[in-house]
């Protein structure tokens, strides 16, 4: 009995497999706070790049954007918790962003996190 109230308070098998985010609420989070600046198809838009593939590609690299020196020479890699920071505040990741828009919501992250790596991997 008393292992048995031991186990309990450990987290089960496969807990730190479950995702933090939900997708549902991640794409529709996308597409009404991301999309005026971004795509999640493999094309540019005007204002931002792709975030096709963005998770495992590094940052300040995708072809036919013009990024932020501090993107550019950052050696940085996108993963969920460099996500997680730049869209809290993008100006503290990477001087000189354009990206200005954070979005202070931490499970809205997560959200859109969990959306965007529906998208694959890098590219």
């Amino acid at each position: 009995m008393f292992s048995a109230f031991l186990l309990a308070g450990l987290p089960s098998a496969g807990a730190a497999d479950t995702p933090k985010g939900n997708i549902s609420r991640g794409r529709r989070a996308f597409f009404a706070t991301c999309t005026n600046c971004h795509a999640s198809t493999d094309s540019n838009r005007a204002t931002g790049p792709s975030l096709h593939g963005i998770l495992g590609r590094n940052a300040g690299t995708r072809a036919g954007y013009k990024y932020s020196e501090a993107m550019k020479d950052s050696g940085l890699v996108w993963t969920e918790a460099l996500l997680d920071k730049y869209l809290a505040k993008p100006g503290a990741v990477f001087p000189g962003t354009p990206m200005t828009t954070g979005i202070f919501h931490a499970p809205m992250r997560d959200d859109i996190i969990a959306y965007l790596k529906t998208f694959g991997a890098k590219e």
